[in-house]
């Protein structure tokens, strides 16, 4: 019976069940950090040439970029970085890798948006302007005061009761279109005046007065050619619209208008200083009046030269 009541516990550690359960905690925490030491996937790193570190896990590397996957943000759809952005990466095995290319200049970066949209530009091909030939069309315009004097046929100059047109004077305004830097189109319109004043005496004593005028109307279309820098050669022709005029205050006066062809040309020079225009022109014109009956019949074709000098500008078309 003695033997029954000096038993003895053999296992120990189940005697305690607190002691038990500390064991087991101990166990586990001591041996978590070496579990996930051993399953914890480390990053790739890419080294860039402005200081940052960029942690990564890379799919490969090509010959002008690195291709790879933020390891922060697994989900992101793949990115690309330029070589010249990169100075090394180390992947997560302990290799490395190193580049020596060249950064790009500033203002050319490139970082994976930017490389998306500067692409496309880049693919298309680049416009080139057109260069300047130094004969685009320029525009100029000038208004010119202008002396003439009748030439040749007695009708017109002789001092008689009507005529004796010597000397004129007149006023024009053009425009020209220069195609080329040789040839240009003029058209232009104005107005010229001859005019002659008598006095009738008799006995000494002014009897009347009578005034004779011839006015005209020049509307021309001309060719200008240019065979030196600034030096012009230019036939024209077109239609004069005139009107003789006698007036004496006694039924002898009268009124008679009319039109006819006109030709003729000129020969001058352009001076141009930047926008402005001086041109300088000798001119030489034919109108076919002819036969206008009453007191001025028998009259014939005008012919007279001028001088016209005119002022301007010029503006090149844009």
């Amino acid at each position: 019976m003695s033997g029954i009541y000096d038993c003895k516990v053999i296992n120990q550690p189940f005697a305690d069940p607190m002691k038990k359960i500390s064991l087991s905690v101990f166990v586990l925490f001591g041996c978590t950090p070496l579990w996930a030491q051993q399953n914890v996937q480390k990053p790739d790193l890419i080294f860039t040439r402005n200081k940052t570190v960029l942690e990564a896990k890379i799919d490969s590397v090509g010959t002008e970029s690195v291709y790879y996957h933020s390891f922060i943000q697994a989900g992101k759809g793949p990115l690309k970085l330029s070589l010249t952005e990169v100075t090394s990466v180390r992947y997560a095995d302990g290799r490395e890798q190193t580049f020596d290319r060249q950064p790009v200049q500033s203002g050319e970066r490139i970082n994976v948006k930017k490389e998306k949209r500067t692409s496309s530009r880049q693919d298309k091909p680049k416009r080139e302007k057109p260069k300047d030939t130094g004969r685009r069309p320029v525009v100029s315009a000038t208004i010119a005061a202008e002396g003439m004097r009748m030439l040749g046929n007695d009708n017109w100059v002789k001092d008689d009761e009507k005529a004796a047109f010597e000397n004129g004077v007149g006023a024009t305004a053009a425009l020209d279109l220069h195609l080329t830097g040789r040839f240009a189109v003029s058209v232009s319109g104005g107005y010229n005046q001859w005019r002659v004043s008598r006095n009738y005496a008799e006995n000494g004593e002014v009897k009347f007065n009578a005034k004779t005028s011839f006015t005209e109307i020049p509307l021309h279309l001309g060719l200008k050619l240019y065979p030196f820098k600034g030096l012009y050669l230019m036939p024209e022709g077109g239609y004069h619209i005139y009107t003789f005029d006698y007036q004496d205050g006694t039924e002898l006066s009268e009124k008679i208008a009319g039109g006819s062809v006109a030709y003729g040309g000129r020969i001058g020079y352009e001076l141009r200083t930047g926008v402005f225009l001086m041109d300088i022109s000798a001119k030489y014109n034919l109108v076919n009046v002819g036969d206008l009956g009453n007191g001025f019949s028998g009259m014939g074709a005008a012919r007279y030269a001028g001088v016209r000098l005119g002022v301007g500008f010029i503006q090149r078309k844009k």
